[in-house]
């Protein structure tokens, strides 16, 4: 006769069945502890650097107002609205301003896509799961950046906003009369008769 022991034992199965049964849930779990992992690490190592710590005092206070007075400029800055195509080429968008490479909206899109909201999302809307390769690939190459030079990282990311075309069509004064004669001048035509 066999022990008690050894039928709870049987009843639960090989260590191949256990992990065939709850193959998903173990994958899940791994995937999680990963992405739980990267995001500490970036958390803890790349987080806000106050360039103003370890001051005291006026230095402190002077170091809070040049930070200011720097967010402030690039708030207020007022680039010129009206721009032929041959001006924009000539004088590009630069910018003063430090761009920040911030990894954790990469890694806030990368677990939004892996949320249960996103995926039904998906699957409604295209019939299929999202693999997520587009957060990944951005993820991948914001982690790349991190490994560069800040002088090297600056040129990439102006170059990349420069190469995105801009949302609105910059015209002359001109340019933009022709165009909306063009476009809407028979409503003049209407409102004479």
């Amino acid at each position: 006769m066999k022990s008690p022991s050894f039928r709870r034992k049987n009843e639960l199965g090989s260590w191949s069945t256990l992990m065939e049964r709850h193959r998903f849930l173990l994958s899940a779990l791994v995937l999680l502890f990963i992405l739980c992992t990267v995001y500490l690490y970036f958390a803890v190592t790349l987080g806000t650097s106050d360039s103003c710590s370890g001051l005291t005092g006026p230095e402190k206070a002077s170091c809070h107002m040049q930070h200011l007075k720097a967010s402030m400029a690039k708030v207020t800055k007022n680039p010129q609205i009206v721009m032929s195509a041959a001006e924009e080429k000539e004088h590009p968008r630069r910018s003063t301003v430090k761009r920040e490479l911030k990894c954790s909206a990469c890694f806030d899109a990368l677990w939004f896509c892996y949320s249960p909201v996103h995926q039904l999302q998906q699957y409604y809307r295209v019939g299929v799961l999202d693999n997520c390769s587009k957060q990944w690939k951005a993820m991948f190459d914001c982690l790349m950046l991190k490994t560069k030079r800040e002088a090297e990282v600056q040129e990439i990311l102006e170059a990349r906003e420069n190469s995105k075309p801009h949302i609105w069509t910059f015209r002359t004064p001109e340019e933009a009369s022709e165009r909306w004669h063009r476009v809407y001048g028979h409503l003049l035509d209407e409102a004479d008769d």
